[in-house]
């Protein structure tokens, strides 16, 4: 059984980034960071926002929640005069959880290892040094499919964003050290990462448009991982599902005019009030468009842990 991970859960670890020492020392390659953060910190992460463990009252983390910026890193080495930066671009993400139970219509997350998760940490090449300290009550069952999925969908978002750190770093040249890493992570998250902060991460349009790209391959890797572990209908439905948003969103950001553009952060949302417009607000509430095509019927919000006989009620 695996305990399901809430927002108070917290993630140690650590991390390897390229970081300068006083000068005129050269910079170090992969340089150790010390880091901690709970799941739920800076930037809200996608959380079942109705469902939430009794024991706690806190809301459960659904499968593919990353903390995002700010994860405080502490460098374990004389090399830290690019800290700042790579604290403002950070990520951990988590891979993890049972396919067959859903919270607010997405799988949750759950600890890989019992009552310890693991998760992918953000580095020049991201590494799984991340560990979750998840103690509940509240557990699930994962399949072999589930844990192969995981395991690939965190294989494919490594390599994205490897080859994304080394092809944004080498194009971005600023006027210093700092400066380059900043201008390098700002135009990482405009291209869309994998791991970390991403502008217009739910939207359409050329912005963010390569890390929605990278996102459903990393759904169809996990498709393949859940078809080898055995489960083939949720394989399957994965599969036909990331790649119908794959065309989609390059047919949609092809056409769309740059004032279509909608900058929406990890947190934006969507509100919709009877047969009103959908209102869509940005992150910090400074983006916001009124989109004028009539709202669908609100769909119930609901936790479906029947669907998993593992699965404990809330």
């Amino acid at each position: 059984m695996h305990a399901l991970l809430i927002e108070l859960h917290v993630m140690v670890g650590q991390d390897f980034h390229k970081n300068q020492p006083p000068p005129p020392a050269p910079p170090v390659p992969l340089a150790p960071h010390a880091v901690v953060a709970p799941l739920n910190w800076v930037i809200p992460a996608s959380t079942a926002n109705t469902v939430k463990a009794t024991f706690a009252q806190a809301r459960i983390m659904q499968r593919g929640t990353d903390i995002q910026s700010m994860i405080p890193h502490i460098p374990l080495t004389p090399a830290a005069l690019l800290t700042p930066a790579i604290i403002a671009t950070s990520g951990s993400k988590s891979y993890f959880g049972p396919a067959a139970v859903l919270a607010n219509d997405a799988p949750v997350a759950a600890a890989l290892s019992g009552v310890v998760d693991v998760s992918l940490n953000c580095g020049d090449v991201p590494s799984p040094t991340g560990a979750v300290i998840a103690p509940n009550t509240v557990v699930a069952g994962m399949t072999f499919g589930d844990v192969l999925g995981g395991a690939f969908a965190m294989a494919f978002d490594t390599a994205a964003q490897a080859a994304m750190n080394r092809v944004v770093g080498d194009l971005f040249q600023g006027p210093n050290a700092l400066a380059n890493a900043f201008g390098s992570g700002i135009a990482g998250a405009l291209l869309g990462s994998p791991i970390g902060f991403s502008f217009n991460s739910n939207g359409v349009g050329l912005v963010g448009l390569a890390g929605r790209m990278l996102g459903q391959g990393g759904n169809l890797a996990r498709s393949v991982g859940e078809l080898l572990g055995g489960d083939t209908t949720e394989a399957g439905q994965g599969a036909s599902k990331a790649g119908d948003a794959v065309v989609n969103d390059a047919l949609g950001s092809l056409a769309a005019p740059l004032a279509g553009w909608n900058l929406l952060g990890a947190g934006g949302d969507v509100e919709r009030v009877g047969s009103a417009p959908a209102i869509v607000r940005g992150l910090w509430g400074a983006s916001e468009e009124v989109l004028f095509e009539p709202a669908p019927a609100p769909a119930p919000l609901a936790f479906r842990g029947l669907d998993n006989p593992d699965a404990e009620l809330f």
